[in-house]
């Protein structure tokens, strides 16, 4: 208002000065040299004419300074209301932002980063939709539908390592239980059952490591008694072998002592006790044979 106030004053100043300087060049082509009595009329409308020419520059001036004020004015506004919407567009307060831009970009509509920003946070909040914005929402589709299909994939593997488990394969059930914890940590977006299923599955990765230490216990205890079993029964076959030469070894002895080959008896029995030094029927067997 001030502005307009002060060209509206101006106006007729602005008139009488540019007539005054158009007033020569018309009067030097059109009219006789003025008479020597016409000379205090035109000194004193030479005055007024400078008069007014003064008050114009001054007025020119004065509007010059006040249209620099209201530049900067805008100005400062601009980047009062530009940073104001930044902070509410970090905030994700979209509408407040909107307001605060729009108002920046009103103040200075040829500020090309002050547009750009407006349309950004337009985009962000869904009011247009620009080809960035379709390729945003695009990919952020895409996403969720990954997220939603890495989610059927944890709750199958770790419904396998829950069957693995019970059935006592322990290494089938550690490998699905830990694909399925690893596709719990790469989530791509923050999901509120996170937190449950992860601590569900380290739960059966606990309980797997525990039940296979202690099957590897008893799988060793079982060992160790089958070893004790094989080592019994091995020796239980080299005894029965041992005694089975000491009967041949006696039966051809008592043939030779019946034949009355007694030093083929005796060296015979003396084999038989070089086996088993106890057997008695061996020591009765020499005893008799040199009596004889």
């Amino acid at each position: 208002m001030r502005i307009r106030s002060a060209m509206v004053s101006v106006l007729p100043s602005l008139a009488v000065f540019l007539a005054a300087m158009a007033f020569p060049l018309g009067a030097a082509e059109s009219d006789p040299p003025p008479e020597q009595g016409a000379e205090g009329a035109e000194s004193g409308e030479g005055e007024a004419t400078a008069n007014e020419q003064e008050k114009a520059e001054a007025l020119l001036s004065d509007l010059r300074k006040e249209g620099e004020l209201l530049r900067k004015g805008r100005a400062a506004a601009a980047q009062y209301h530009y940073m104001q919407g930044m902070k509410a567009r970090e905030a994700s307060r979209f509408t407040l932002a909107m307001q605060h831009l729009k108002r920046a970009v009103d103040y200075m509509p040829d500020n090309e980063e002050y547009r750009e920003e407006l349309q950004l946070t337009a985009t962000l909040a869904g009011v247009e939709r620009s080809p960035t914005g379709v390729h945003i929402n695009r990919v952020n589709e895409e996403i969720r539908v990954r997220q939603e299909q890495l989610w059927v994939e944890i709750l199958n593997r770790i419904k396998e390592g829950e069957a693995q488990l019970t059935e006592g394969k322990f290494n089938q059930a550690q490998m699905s239980l830990e694909q399925a914890r690893t596709r719990l940590e790469t989530l791509p977006f923050p999901d509120e059952r996170r937190p449950k299923y992860m601590r569900q599955v380290e739960r059966l990765l606990a309980a797997t490591a525990e039940r296979r230490r202690a099957y590897n216990i008893e799988r060793q205890g079982d060992q160790a008694r089958l070893a004790e079993e094989r080592a019994q029964e091995r020796r239980r076959y080299e005894l029965k072998l041992e005694q089975d030469r000491i009967d041949a070894m006696l039966r051809r002895a008592m043939k030779a002592k019946e034949r009355r080959d007694y030093d083929k008896a005796i060296l015979l029995a003396e084999k038989v006790l070089r086996i088993n030094r106890a057997n008695t029927m061996a020591h009765g067997l020499i005893s008799t044979a040199r009596r004889e």
